[in-house]
């Protein structure tokens, strides 16, 4: 996994992106990598963008808000849903129909 931008997160929030993405793991194809960006240089918002490089394409989530926390979760919440239509997507396909498949779900949620 590669995590980009936390160095400068504080120690609480860094944990907690560590379980959010920890609960992400479970869910992802074998293969897949995760990576993370934080953005709090506006100060009133912070911006976090989580991509996720699956053997079959790619999904990502990227979400504003007042609250990091917040953020965060919304940000997982919409990559679970991204990968619940990976795995519905692979249970009823031919693993080569797969990259085609992926063209079609809808991989950026912007809030």
């Amino acid at each position: 996994m590669n995590y980009t931008s936390l160095q400068n997160v504080n120690p609480e929030i860094r944990a907690y992106i560590y379980q959010q993405l920890a609960d992400l793991e479970v869910l992802l194809p074998e293969g897949s990598a995760i990576s993370i960006s934080i953005d709090n240089s506006d100060k009133k918002m912070v911006e976090t963008a989580i991509k996720i490089e699956t053997p079959y394409g790619e999904i990502s989530a990227l979400e504003e808000s007042v609250d990091i926390y917040e953020c965060l979760n919304q940000a997982k919440e919409n990559l679970v849903k991204q990968l619940g239509e990976i795995h519905r997507i692979a249970s009823e396909q031919d693993e080569s129909e797969m990259p085609t498949k992926m063209a079609n779900i809808d991989k950026t949620y912007i809030h």
